[in-house]
C-alpha cells in the first residue's frame, strides 16, 4: 500500500484498489487526493461529521467530473491521432500503389524502347540491302516512298 504522512490510509487503499494507482509516486497521486485529506481529528459534533463527509462527497463529485472531462478529452484526442493514422495508412498505400503502377509503366516502357530499337535494327539492315532503283539516291530514298506510298 502507499502510504504518505499526508493522506490517510483510506485514500491509499481507493487508489490501489478502484483507481490503480498504486504504481504513481506520491507527488503524482497528489493532486488526485485532495478530497482524502480530512481532518483525521474526530469531529466534536454529528453535525461538524456530516459537513465533513457532505464536504469530502462534494469534493469527491467535482473531482470525479474533472475526471470525466479529461478521459473524454484523452479519448477525443486518441480518436482523433487514430483517425489521423488510419487517413496517412491509406495515403501510403494509395500512394504504394501508384508507384507500384508507375514503376510497371517504366519497365513497360523499357520493353517498348528496346523493341523500337530492335525493330529499327532490322530494318536498317533491311534498308541496306534493299535494291536501287533508277533515279533514286540511295535505298532510303526508296524504303522513303515505299513507306509514304
Amino acid at each position: 500500500m502507499l502510504a504518505s504522512d499526508d493522506r490517510p490510509v483510506c485514500c491509499d487503499v481507493f487508489l490501489e484498489k478502484y483507481v490503480g494507482l498504486s504504481s504513481l509516486s506520491d507527488d503524482e497521486i497528489q493532486p488526485l487526493t485532495k478530497r482524502c485529506k480530512l481532518d483525521t481529528q474526530r469531529p466534536k459534533s454529528l453535525q461538524e461529521e456530516k459537513d465533513s463527509v457532505l464536504q469530502a462527497k462534494e469534493a469527491a463529485t467535482l473531482e470525479l467530473q474533472g475526471a470525466i472531462v479529461a478521459t473524454e478529452s484523452y479519448k477525443t484526442r486518441m480518436e482523433s491521432e487514430f483517425e489521423g493514422a488510419a487517413e496517412a495508412q491509406l495515403e501510403k498505400d494509395r500512394l504504394t500503389k501508384e508507384i507500384f503502377s508507375l514503376k510497371f509503366c517504366l519497365e513497360r516502357a523499357e520493353k517498348n524502347q528496346l523493341l523500337a530499337r530492335q525493330e529499327l535494327a532490322q530494318a536498317r539492315v533491311q534498308l541496306r540491302h534493299f535494291p536501287v532503283h533508277e533515279g533514286q539516291t540511295s535505298a532510303r530514298d526508296s524504303t522513303t516512298k515505299h513507306v509514304l506510298c
